[in-house]
């Protein structure tokens, strides 16, 4: 047998936490009646919150697997210290103050929030990025990826450019 070892995990929770007593209320009752077997499978696996991926007002879904999955390999990379190269290019520029957003997504998810049907997902999804890129820079934003940029000048009203942008104005060839 190969061993292997574990260096770091991600971890994306959707939504706020939902208490045992609330569960029936976001997920529904069977027939109409509330679960004869709940109470004590609760107590029996000592769960106290769960998070579910669904709006517990509308009943929609809030994230699909793959933006869950998409936004747990983020957090990793994230957590590893990865992911972030354009941050510490960045911070070498005189003058330049650049602020991580703390942000796990834009919502975009390649060409996912493009859809009609997933469009106001993609919306909700980035709306905590669009906030924060108002509260920061109204005007400008940067994001080294292409759809990205799309999606975040959509929802802040920003001008989005690619961090290389401004290397490419630190060196004075623009």
């Amino acid at each position: 047998m190969m061993e292997a070892y574990i260096s770091g995990v991600g971890v994306f929770l959707p939504n706020d936490p939902v208490g045992n007593e609330q569960i029936e209320s976001v997920l529904g009752q069977i027939n109409g009646r509330s679960s004869k077997v709940k109470d004590w499978v609760l107590d029996y696996n000592k769960i106290k919150t769960r998070h579910y991926a669904i709006d517990p007002q509308t009943g929609l879904p809030t994230y699909s697997n793959a933006q869950m999955t998409a936004l747990a390999i983020h957090n990793l990379l994230k957590s590893q210290g990865m992911g972030q190269p354009a941050m510490e290019v960045l911070k070498l520029i005189p003058g330049v103050e650049a602020v991580e957003s703390g942000a796990t997504c834009c919502g975009i998810a390649g060409t996912y929030g493009l859809k009609k049907e997933k469009y106001a997902i993609a919306q909700a999804v980035g709306r905590p990025l669009f906030d924060k890129v108002r509260e920061v820079n109204p005007d400008f934003a940067m994001c080294d990826t292409e759809t990205c940029r799309w999606q975040i000048r959509k929802g802040s009203g920003a001008t989005v450019e690619h961090p290389i942008f401004l290397v490419h104005q630190a060196y004075g060839l623009s």
